[in-house]
């Protein structure tokens, strides 16, 4: 777990642990809401579940999308989900959980599978429902990039690209996605 009194924050670097660096970004998911520098950053954390199952007789070109998503990952294998929970008192898998997804499954799957795996997480939903991208107010060595919600897979790419020509000088950040929406300005 990352200790913040450890940070420390100098004109020309940052420093953990000893280790020396220009930036840190801070991609710490919906825990964000316990750290000093993103506490007001307001989270709506979603619990999700999703399965993995084995089904020798679906065919892999093609991603279901009816309810739920149905993604092959090779080897006649595939991610199915997922739930959404807004209130939970824990980050595992549930009972309930993996009943909602079978019968999730079950109407839109009508040949036999074997669940691998069921697993959980909690997606790092922001109340606005856009990422939350840029640096600190007190300084510009300390960064986030986060908040990319239920939709992440999708929207990683275009929001790397974004950061990664911020940070190089070459664009503004979009001022919808920028952090300084939730924080005092500079």
């Amino acid at each position: 777990m990352f200790d913040y009194s450890q940070l420390k924050i100098h004109s020309d670097c940052i420093e953990y642990n000893g280790i020396e660096a220009e930036k840190i970004i801070f991609c710490e998911g919906y825990q964000c809401q316990n750290s000093p520098y993103w506490k007001e950053v307001p989270m709506l954390p979603a619990k999700g579940e999703i399965m993995t199952i084995e089904c020798p007789s679906m065919p892999e070109d093609f991603i279901v999308l009816s309810g739920m998503f149905i993604i092959p990952i090779g080897n006649k294998r595939f991610r199915c989900g997922a739930t959404y929970e807004w209130k939970f008192s824990d980050e595992l898998p549930s009972a309930g959980g993996k009943v909602k997804l079978i019968d999730l499954l079950n109407e839109n799957i009508k040949v036999p599978y074997t669940i691998i795996e069921h697993t959980a997480g909690v997606r790092p939903t922001v109340k606005d429902r856009r990422p939350v991208i840029g640096a600190h107010p007190t300084s510009d060595r300390v960064l986030i990039f986060n908040g990319l919600g239920t939709k992440g897979v999708m929207l990683s790419p275009l929001f790397s690209l974004q950061m990664a020509e911020w940070l190089e000088g070459k664009t503004q950040l979009n001022p919808e996605v920028n952090v300084n929406r939730f924080l005092k300005m500079r």
